[in-house]
């Protein structure tokens, strides 16, 4: 089994624990009130033009991270709501139309399009951090009229929430990955390692990268609020800094531990985080005032395992509290993190992080 199976794999178990097996919506179906953009500011231009022949996706949670034609048909007996997540690169945005759609309204059938990503009580980006000119993040259908209307994302990732009670309910779609020319909010799901770059491209813009498993983060480049003469890295001002925090789908993303909160300048930066949460979000804050960027490189952690109770937290194989701490853990700097992610062994309920140790 690749790792990268392993990873997939791991991401079901967690959605299925999280309530879809028992019966319950990965996420609730979303309110009217929600938002999205037309995609008209962004470009279009195709990563991928080739398109396969139909694929059939029958289960209640399915997983594209390919472009194709889908076509998505559910068991007419069960009336439980269902997820597609679509993640694209991270550089790039999901571009979507349908082909056909059929869901009886009258017996409850729908299909909604969400702009992010959403699982449990996580939605990525929260609405704070969306670009301005953002309108409607949902939109919903039922009944047999085909829309005709395209969709594009405004980051990598799109979840389809949908509920196919009646016999020959189904929609089929055309997924292509085009370039995002300002990636700012991104969902990085199988990629094992590499660099990802968050800029605010002098503009008053939250940029973030939500990760799904546990990694160690390491400063490649760091320049936010830089001060020219300093020339260095230092405790976070309010209106612009880059946070590290970790937690799970069970909490919402505020109530997550903050393991790091810097600004300044740094090259190379010694500073290396392990993040032993289920997911881990890296964000940066901008006002505008400056022309903020960060260079990380991440890698998923495969070597740990979660202690579901009695270990000793902190330590060489404990996880992260206080801006530090980790396996190989390389020592936080800057502005401290909150509330001591691993100490005392076990799950914090607050944020769903654990004590985590080596598997080998």
């Amino acid at each position: 089994m690749t790792l990268q199976m392993a990873h997939r794999g791991l991401f079901f178990l967690l959605i299925l624990a999280a309530g879809c097996a028992v019966g319950t919506p990965v996420a609730p179906l979303l309110p009217e009130d929600y938002v999205i953009g037309d995609g008209s500011d962004y470009a279009s231009e195709p990563v991928v033009e080739d398109i396969e022949a139909v694929q059939e996706l029958t289960d209640c949670i399915e997983i594209i991270s390919e472009p194709g034609i889908y076509r998505i048909e559910r068991d007419p007996s069960s009336r439980e709501a269902c997820a597609v997540f679509l993640i694209a690169p991270p550089n790039s945005q999901v571009d979507m139309t349908f082909e056909s759609l059929a869901a009886d309204c009258q017996t409850g059938g729908i299909v909604e399009i969400f702009d992010g990503y959403v699982q449990n009580n996580v939605t990525f980006p929260p609405e704070e951090d969306l670009p301005r000119g953002v309108r409607r993040r949902v939109k919903k259908y039922c009944g047999t009229a085909r829309p005709l209307e395209s969709f594009l994302s405004t980051g990598n990732a799109v979840v389809i929430q949908n509920r196919l009670p009646k016999a020959g309910d189904h929609f089929q779609i055309v997924i292509k990955f085009v370039r995002n020319p300002r990636p700012c909010n991104m969902v990085i799901m199988d990629e094992d390692e590499g660099t990802f770059r968050l800029q605010n491209y002098r503009d008053r813009l939250n940029c973030s990268v939500l990760m799904l498993y546990p990694q160690r983060l390491s400063l490649h480049l760091f320049a936010v609020a830089s001060d020219p003469v300093s020339r260095k890295l230092r405790p976070a001002r309010d209106s612009d800094y880059l946070e590290i925090k970790g937690g799970s789908s069970g909490s919402r993303l505020s109530r997550w531990q903050t393991f790091e909160r810097l600004s300044g300048f740094g090259l190379r930066s010694k500073i290396h985080q392990n993040v032993l949460c289920e997911s881990v979000i890296v964000r940066l804050v901008s006002s505008g005032l400056y022309d903020n960027f960060v260079e990380i490189n991440h890698r998923t952690l495969t070597d740990y395992q979660p202690v579901t109770g009695g270990a000793s937290g902190g330590g060489g194989s404990g996880g992260g509290g206080g801006g530090g701490g980790g396996s190989g853990g390389g020592g936080g700097g800057g502005g401290g993190g909150g509330g001591g992610g691993g100490g005392g062994g076990g799950r914090d309920r607050r944020n769903a992080c654990f004590t985590w140790k080596s598997a080998s």
